[in-house]
């Protein structure tokens, strides 16, 4: 099948004419802890460890974002929440999701696929390697050649 012309999402091939309202850049699971940096005062290790960030704590995460380990990630809620977030973009109109998780930060595209079947909402998966710290030995071991056909 050609792919000129076409759309690859996790369900397949579409047209650019379905897209519709897109968002470009999203993160739908992600795990960006590999990014995790220490806070620089000590008296802040136990804040940058608290489940969850509130109202109290939002402006320190601001300031802090890499030492905050419930800030690094994104996907560890149950899916049934990922897939109601999604379906209330769908409900206002969304039709498209760029998720641009990438091999380093634990790119998923099963369980994008899996959030498209179950919303309606397209979901393009992009590719490509991060930052040289969140990727293994072994993938750094690895050839262009190799490199290309995950």
């Amino acid at each position: 099948m050609a792919l000129s012309g076409k759309v690859q999402t996790v369900l397949g091939l579409i047209n650019p004419s379905v897209l519709g309202r897109t968002l470009t850049h999203e993160h739908i699971k992600m795990d960006y802890k590999n990014c995790y940096r220490q806070p620089r005062l000590e008296s802040d290790l136990d804040r940058g460890k608290a489940p969850g960030i509130t109202l109290e704590t939002v402006g320190w995460v601001r300031q802090n974002p890499y030492s905050h380990v419930f800030n690094l990630s994104l996907g560890d809620e149950p899916k049934e929440d990922i897939i109601k977030e999604v379906k209330m973009f769908k409900d206002e109109g969304g039709s498209t999701i760029c998720e641009c998780t990438t091999e380093g930060i634990n790119r998923d595209v099963a369980f994008c696929r899996d959030v498209s079947e179950a919303t309606g909402v397209n979901i393009v998966v992009g590719t490509g390697y991060y930052l040289d710290h969140t990727l293994s030995a072994e993938l750094k071991s690895w050839t262009v050649e190799q490199m290309s056909q995950v």
